[in-house]
């Protein structure tokens, strides 16, 4: 689940000597449910709790193990017991609205989530999810007001970046050139992140009809060697305004080429 994946306020509780350990076993156990290895992360948990962890760490991440494995109604089944037992646990509240949001929810997961920002106001994942729960409510400036705070603490956070796009998409176009910016000034030693922001620019270049500079962050990318099938199919989208349909079609077939064929 994404937002459990970037979740800043997933964090070993520290407890005076305990917190180096803990920050050790719990990203150790948040990288094999990254990698879907969730019967290893079940292994670690026992360790984490008898270390003094923050319950609500782990119920989110119990739950997480059986939102990986498939078993939604066990994942809810143990957020809702977490929740009878420690109703006002930001954690487990932001990981209840998570859940909603994944279920297009979005009343719940507003409620949730408005809930976990009031237990813990420096819950920036929960104000997360309320801005764009919010946002698919047609709450737009309310949205765009949690979205903001968000990047206030996490400037390049790409879930509240994307929700931006559609809240406030000029002001989030400001925000993601001031962002690459920065980050082809400092030679970004995480290229995959900041294609996924370059992709989020010409998305919202595209939808304002500036496809001529779309085309060319387009071009850039193939020109670095970066372009993937998700550049491809922007490409296309951008051919729509400029007529540009070989260089896109070709682009498209170099990253399609080597998919899987059904007969």
């Amino acid at each position: 689940m994404s937002d459990l994946h970037s979740n800043s306020q997933l964090q070993p509780a520290v407890r005076g000597d305990n917190s180096s350990v803990n920050r050790v076993l719990f990203a150790r156990v948040r990288q094999l449910i990254d990698q879907g290895q969730v019967n290893a992360a079940s292994l670690l948990l026992p360790t984490l709790e008898k270390r003094g962890e923050n319950p609500g760490t782990i119920v989110a991440l119990s739950a997480a193990i059986e939102f990986v494995k498939g078993r939604h109604a066990r994942a809810k089944e143990i957020v809702s017991d977490g929740l009878a037992a420690f109703p006002e646990n930001s954690i487990i509240l932001c990981f209840s609205a998570e859940i909603s949001l994944e279920e297009k929810n979005w009343v719940e997961a507003a409620k949730a989530a408005s809930e976990a920002v009031v237990a813990d106001p420096r819950n920036s994942t929960a104000k997360s999810i309320l801005g764009r729960a919010l946002l698919e409510l047609g709450h737009i400036d309310d949205a765009a007001t949690c979205l903001r705070e968000v990047l206030d603490e996490m400037p390049s956070n790409f879930l509240a970046l994307a929700g931006l796009c559609r809240s406030a998409p000029a002001e989030a176009e400001d925000t993601l050139r001031n962002i690459l910016q920065d980050s082809d000034e400092e030679h970004s030693d995480r290229p995959q992140d900041d294609l996924r922001l370059r992709h989020l620019l010409i998305s919202v270049l595209i939808e304002r009809g500036a496809y001529t500079e779309a085309t060319d962050q387009i071009r850039r990318l193939v020109a670095e060697g970066r372009a993937n099938l998700d550049t491809s199919l922007l490409a296309v989208q951008a051919a729509v305004g400029t007529g540009n349909w070989d260089e896109a079609t070709l682009l498209f077939s170099d990253n399609t080429r080597n998919l899987p064929r059904h007969a």
